[in-house]
C-alpha cells in the first residue's frame, strides 16, 4: 500500500461474534503473544497496546454494533458494520499511540521514539485502514461468519449460548484455506507504518531516535515468519502451521487439565 502501510485482517470481531467479547478479550492476547515471542512481529514493548487496541477494544466495539443491528434483525449488516467500525477503531488507537510520542523527546526536542506526529499518523493509519484494510477486515469476517451460519450456527455466540461442540473440528477447512493464503502479505512492499528498523529510520531521516538505536532488542525463533533455508512462501505457511500446533498442544493441555480437575471435585 502507497505510503509502506500494510493492510491485514485481524478477527477481533470475527471472534467475538463466535464466542463473544469476553472469551475474545482473554484468547486474542495468546496470539498476539506467540507471535511477538515465536515470530518478532508486533514487538514485545509494544505488546500492551497491541493488546488494548486489537484485543480488547476492537472486540469489544465490534461486537457492540454488531449486537445492536443483531436485535434489529439485521445480522448480516451488524457483521459488516461492527468488523468495519472495530479495526478501524484499533487503527485510530494507533495512530493516536504513535502520534503523541513525540513528546518523549531529548532536552533539545529530538523525539526518543517515533519521531512522527499525529498529523501524519493518522492519515497515514487511518486512509489505508479506512479503505484497504477495513475492506479487507470485512470481507474474512462475513466469509467465515456465513460459512459457521451455515455448517455449525449454534456456534455463534449469544449472551445465554454454551457451546459443546469443537470449534476448530467445525472450521478445519477455513484454517487450512488461511493458512496457504498466508504468503499473500508477501504482495505488500515496503515495512509497515510505524514498524521501521532504526536502519531504515536513519535511511529516511539520515537520524535514529536514541530510544530506538538503543531500544530492546528480541530474536524471535521465526522472524518475521522466515525459517532459515527454505522460500519464504513456504516459510510464511510453515510458521502458520507452527502456529497452529502450538495453539493446539495448549488447547490439549488445558482440555486435560480441565478435566483432571473436574474428576477430582
Amino acid at each position: 500500500i502507497p505510503g509502506g502501510t500494510t493492510a491485514h485482517a485481524v478477527g477481533g470481531v470475527l471472534l467475538s461474534i463466535l464466542i463473544g467479547p469476553y472469551a475474545a478479550s482473554l484468547a486474542l492476547p495468546v496470539a498476539l503473544l506467540l507471535q511477538a515471542l515465536l515470530f518478532g512481529d508486533g514487538g514485545i514493548l509494544a505488546l500492551g497496546a497491541n493488546i488494548f487496541n486489537m484485543a480488547i477494544a476492537m472486540p469489544f466495539v465490534g461486537y457492540a454494533v454488531y449486537n445492536f443491528f443483531r436485535k434489529q434483525n439485521h445480522e448480516t449488516a451488524g457483521v459488516l458494520v461492527g468488523s468495519y467500525v472495530g479495526i478501524n477503531v484499533a487503527a485510530f488507537l494507533t495512530a493516536i499511540e504513535l502520534g503523541i510520542q513525540p513528546i518523549i523527546a531529548t532536552q533539545g526536542g529530538e523525539p526518543l521514539y517515533n519521531p512522527y506526529g499525529l498529523a501524519v499518523t493518522i492519515p497515514a493509519m487511518m486512509v489505508t485502514h479506512l479503505t484497504i484494510a477495513g475492506a479487507v477486515e470485512v470481507f474474512f469476517t462475513y466469509v467465515i461468519y456465513r460459512f459457521v451460519k451455515q455448517v455449525a450456527p449454534q456456534e455463534l455466540y449469544t449472551p445465554t449460548s454454551v457451546n459443546t461442540t469443537s470449534f476448530v473440528k467445525k472450521i478445519r477447512y477455513v484454517l487450512i484455506a488461511l493458512v496457504v493464503l498466508s504468503p499473500l502479505g508477501l504482495l505488500a512492499e515496503g515495512t509497515a507504518f510505524g514498524e521501521w528498523s532504526a536502519d531504515e529510520l536513519a535511511e529516511m531521516m539520515n537520524n535514529v531516535p536514541a530510544g530506538i538505536e538503543n531500544g530492546f532488542s528480541f530474536e524471535a525463533l521465526f522472524s518475521d515468519y522466515t525459517i532459515p533455508g527454505t522460500n519464504i512462501a513456504v516459510g510464511y505457511i510453515l510458521s502458520a502451521i507452527t502456529a497452529l500446533l502450538v495453539f493446539y498442544i495448549l488447547g490439549k493441555m488445558i482440555r486435560t487439565m480441565n478435566g483432571a480437575k473436574a474428576s477430582h471435585a
